[in-house]
């Protein structure tokens, strides 16, 4: 029999990262889900407004805390113990290396990348979202016996798809779509290089914000592909973007699992993406996306290419992908996971 979570004590999540990313917004997919479900959780957060607005619209108790990501550990640690004192969780989970290094003995630490274990040296449980993921840990050490595999999910808006002609797109342009922090690690020159290649029909929606906005604007302007490329900064409409796309492009050089690519599958846009560890080890190539190899900007422009010009091909791969999506990474499943591992953790 499953366990009724609202029978469960509260659990205390932490989350001390970044105002934006893919790690940061699968938390909150995942704390809003958990709470649907019926469990009681407290949330501890930076104060990041967006956040912490969608949390609280959820109906989620959410504490705003500067935490680990400005002060030295043992300030955070202090800060995070009062918290804990005043709100008496019967469990504390830490989502990703700077909450870990406050967390309290006992707590849950859930692995978002390649972290250093050293961080979770007081957590009593470890959480890895990949088989790759989980594999590493145990290499470098982790205690089998304390290790869990509970992967992400995607969740999306309940929107339609965004027009065409929208951001100075021409109306009958098609449009590879790439959802990504600005950051050298997410391959996004060599992606730019790629839609340099394809035809003048084509063009890129870049969303997402970080510190090479002005390298890659003048690197489109060099490529002679300004005109094509539509940087359009942090979006919270990821649904209505990937609705209205024609192919998904992830190019990243390092990325763990890669959230994004079972948002395409969600939403039935076909997905290519370079062979960094996680997107590796999610899509099988060919069936239901397409895999390059990292830094190739032929080979992703050609991948690029054929699904463009496939319709039959692009409606193989997202038909097989929602397969694979309702198998591997629903919602449902990842909730009832997370739901048996705090019910089997927490004491009594």
């Amino acid at each position: 029999m499953n366990p009724d979570p609202r029978a469960l004590g509260p659990v205390m999540q932490v989350v001390a990262g970044a105002r934006h990313g893919g790690a940061e917004t699968f938390t909150a997919d995942l704390f809003v889900a958990l709470h649907e479900a019926g469990l009681r959780q407290v949330i501890v957060t930076r104060p990041w407004p967006e956040r912490v607005a969608r949390l609280r619209d959820a109906g989620l108790t959410v504490i705003e805390e500067r935490l680990a990501f400005a002060l030295p550990p043992p300030l955070g640690r202090w800060r995070l113990a009062r918290i804990i004192a005043r709100e008496k969780p019967a469990l504390v989970a830490a989502y990703m290396g700077r909450a870990a290094r406050i967390a309290p003995e006992g707590a849950i630490g859930w692995f978002g990348g390649y972290y250093d274990l050293k961080r979770y040296r007081a957590c009593r449980h470890l959480v890895a979202i990949t088989p790759h993921m989980q594999g590493d840990m145990l290499a470098r050490g982790a205690d089998p016996s304390t290790l869990s595999l509970i992967p992400t999910f995607a969740q999306l808006e309940d929107a339609p798809a965004l027009p065409r002609d929208i951001f100075g797109t021409p109306p009958g342009a098609r449009i590879v779509l790439c959802l990504a922090r600005l950051h050298p690690k997410k391959g996004l020159d060599t992606l730019l290089a790629a839609v340099a290649a394809l035809p003048e029909d084509v063009h890129l929606w870049l969303a997402g914000e970080g510190e090479l906005d002005a390298a890659l604007r003048h690197q489109a302007a060099a490529l002679g592909i300004a005109a094509r490329v539509h940087l359009l900064g942090w979006r919270d409409d990821r649904g209505a973007l990937l609705r209205a796309a024609d192919v998904l492009a992830v190019p990243s050089r390092y990325e763990p699992f890669g959230t994004v690519v079972i948002e395409g599958w969600a939403a039935g846009v076909p997905v290519v993406a370079a062979a960094a560890t996680g997107p590796a080890a999610t899509i099988a190539d060919g069936r239901d996306g397409l895999v390059v190899p990292v830094d190739d900007a032929p080979a992703l422009a050609a991948a690029l290419g054929r699904v463009l010009a496939d319709g039959a091909l692009a409606r193989a791969l997202a038909a097989e992908a929602a397969v694979q999506l309702e198998a591997r990474y629903s919602r449902r499943a990842v909730v009832a996971a997370w739901i048996d591992l705090v019910a089997r953790l927490q004491p009594g």
